[in-house]
């Protein structure tokens, strides 16, 4: 695989980003590598090229939440989620001695939560801050399918 295809393959990545209403696209493992003619082995002097081209679009990988420095890291059968650096400022790092560390986005979600969602997410906050107590000391209960999910998007 030559430099051009490379360019071309990850040229799109940043156009997909910026569509997506949360910064970010995803690829299977198998289609991005695929694309790069790797289907099974992978070349590392390529993976090489794709790094180097995805630090020139400002591209960061992500596997299950984690960041991926190289592509070589990648394991095979995840998806691979990609964002712009600059919208990776929009996030912070908050460690939790019961949550480990936990990615707090700095903006406003899309979401438009249901009365009952907004009602629990409220009392939830008002105990934390009456209790004195860390932000991730408290507990959200509500049933299966809920709505708990939305805090987390």
């Amino acid at each position: 695989m030559d430099i051009k295809e490379i360019k071309e393959i990850v040229s799109e990545i940043p156009s997909d980003i910026e569509k997506n209403k949360n910064s970010l696209t995803y690829r299977k493992y198998e289609t991005f590598f695929g694309r790069l003619g790797m289907p099974k082995r992978r070349d590392p002097s390529i993976l090489e090229k794709v790094d180097r081209q995805l630090k020139k679009h400002n591209i960061t990988l992500w596997v299950r939440g984690e960041l991926v420095k190289k592509t070589k890291s990648v394991e095979k059968g995840y998806a691979i989620t990609f964002r712009c650096e600059e919208n990776e400022a929009r996030v912070r790092e908050v460690e939790s001695p019961h949550a480990g560390v936990v990615g707090i986005e700095n903006s406003e979600s899309q979401i438009e939560l249901y009365q009952h969602q907004k009602k629990a997410f409220s009392s939830l906050q008002s105990s934390i801050i009456k209790s004195n107590k860390d932000s991730f000391s408290g507990l959200l209960v509500l049933p299966t399918g809920g709505g708990k999910t939305a805090y987390c998007n």
